[in-house]
């Protein structure tokens, strides 16, 4: 149950950083459409969805010396 709870919110925060994180998305056609953070985060690829939220937590969250002050 627990587990369930924290992948299913694990999940979700990972949709917010994806359309908070991405300003716009470019050369990539989702259903006919150009894919925009909301269309990559709901129906997109996921291992370009994945991606897209490694690197926006990247740029985002401090790295491990910033932490350490």
């Amino acid at each position: 149950g627990q587990k369930m709870d924290a992948a299913l919110l694990r999940v979700e925060l990972d949709r917010l950083y994806v359309m908070w994180g991405l300003r716009a998305i470019s050369g990539l056609e989702l259903d006919g459409a150009a894919a925009t953070p909301e269309s990559l985060a709901e129906t997109g690829p996921e291992e370009l969805f994945r991606e897209a939220v490694a690197v926006v937590r990247a740029q985002t969250e401090l790295s491990a010396a910033e932490r350490k002050n």
